[in-house]
């Protein structure tokens, strides 16, 4: 896959323009966006999909560390909100990138990152352990083939295997751009594969229960 940008040579009306030709025409895409300046948006795309016809540049390996995953829209609400404009400052794009566990994680300032074997380990850990009360665990998918998840409980440490454990901190560092965060993640950690399903909701585990994403408009 190749990670291209338009915005050196095109608008935001354009931006959207071949954003909507593209799924009308069936071509799979995910749009990213810099952490860095200009905070330029990229589509991720299939080689064999490349818009020869038109001007575009490809991310270097350096300018993909920096890339993290728009939100993904779940509803018609969703798309109205995550709709680019015009009048969007470029170096605001938070709006576009921080779900519900990248803020609780910033309003935390702690993560850790793990895998896991089944969602029933960790309905099993949440209801069974005293620490672990009232903790969310956030269910991020299957990533490099590994169930990932991530909690703000440190606690969830001395209960999982010390090698399922990816990534962990717990200081006010956490607290620098959030995006930062899942960039560094992405490359230095998940380093294969990226975290690339996000909505505004996330499934995750609290107290025994599993509360999946609410479709809901």
């Amino acid at each position: 896959m190749f990670y291209i940008t338009f915005d050196e040579f095109y608008g935001v009306n354009e931006y959207n323009s071949f954003i909507n030709a593209a799924k009308n025409n069936g071509v799979e895409i995910r749009e990213w966006i810099s952490t860095r300046p200009p905070y330029n948006w990229y589509l991720e795309i299939d080689p064999k999909d490349l818009p020869w016809f038109l001007d575009f540049e490809i991310a270097t390996s350096q300018q993909e560390k920096h890339l993290i995953k728009k939100i993904d829209p779940l509803v018609h609400a969703d798309e109205y909100l995550l709709l680019r404009r015009e009048t969007d400052s470029p170096n605001k794009f938070t709006k576009f990138v921080r779900n519900d566990y990248l803020t609780e994680v910033q309003e935390n300032q702690g993560i850790t990152l793990f895998r896991y074997k089944n969602r029933q380990e960790l309905q099993d850990l949440t209801r069974t352990v005293p620490e672990l009360r009232d903790t969310k665990i956030y269910l991020l998918g299957k990533i490099r083939g590994w169930n990932m998840a991530v909690t703000t409980n440190k606690f969830i440490e001395g209960h999982i295997i010390s090698d399922y454990v990816l990534y962990s901190e717990y200081n006010p560092s956490v607290t620098r751009k959030i995006e930062e965060l899942e960039a560094y993640i992405n490359w230095n950690v998940i380093k294969a594969d990226k975290i690339h399903t996000k909505n505004f909701q996330t499934p995750y585990v609290i107290n025994g229960k599993y509360i999946p994403i609410k479709k809901s408009s």
